[in-house]
């Protein structure tokens, strides 16, 4: 067994498949580590032959210290999964500590292509009204093709996007590859499952992250 490091202090993990085996075995060892978790499982009644259940899983991490809230989540219902995801911010809260990185190098200007063309279209859709009801920014670290990192400015008046990093520190960092990403702003890939399934990984507070899903919506028609 590995030692517990406490490097997940104050994480929220969500951990499909919670309620037994290698889901709960996760569940712990993540809890004795400090996070918060997340029991996203659909069984919530127990089974005749199998033991173990979102709850009594919740329990056991509970008794080792940890902090649990059980969900009952089929991954494929995508109502379930924002449900989850919202008792989890009212319940631990939004934010998500900050890892220390290193510096990137100064990257090149990027090649004209499906990313920018995305970000030329939400910079076209931004407006004062966006920018008081969302109040962040936002940091996208895009793998791939004419990836980089780009920013998306909802705090400035109007609004503002481009390549690089934003003149503040930004609210939300998400990482995730350009293909994903044009998908999720076309509407294509929705937030919460690129989430869920690791396509999409986030560092900052997760209220505002969802926030941004949103105005998302409103520019799926012209993406």
């Amino acid at each position: 067994m590995l030692p517990n490091t406490g490097r997940l202090a104050g994480c929220t993990v969500f951990i499909t498949g919670a309620s037994r085996g290698i889901g709960k075995a996760i569940a712990l060892k993540a809890a004795k580590d400090g996070a918060n978790i997340v029991i996203a499982a659909k069984t919530a009644q127990p089974h005749p032959k199998l033991l173990g259940t979102i709850y009594t899983a919740a329990e056991e991490i509970e008794a080792v210290g940890g902090k649990a809230l059980p969900c009952i989540v089929d991954v494929r219902d995508e109502q379930q999964i924002s449900a989850a995801v919202e008792k989890a911010i009212k319940k631990f809260g939004g934010a998500v500590p900050e890892f220390k990185e290193e510096k990137l190098q100064l990257q090149p200007k990027p090649r004209s292509g499906a990313v920018e063309e995305t970000f030329r279209i939400v910079k076209d859709s931004l407006s004062d009204d966006v920018v008081k009801a969302t109040q962040a920014i936002y940091l996208f670290e895009l793998s791939g093709e004419d990836g980089g990192t780009w920013f998306l400015d909802l705090k400035s008046k109007g609004g503002n996007v481009g390549y690089g990093e934003p003149s503040d520190q930004a609210d939300v960092v998400m990482s995730m590859t350009t293909d994903d990403f044009v998908k999720m702003f076309s509407g294509k890939l929705k937030p919460t499952m690129a989430f869920m399934s690791g396509k999409l990984k986030i560092k900052g507070n997760m209220a505002l992250a969802i926030k941004l899903e949103k105005l998302m919506n409103q520019m799926n028609a012209r993406l």
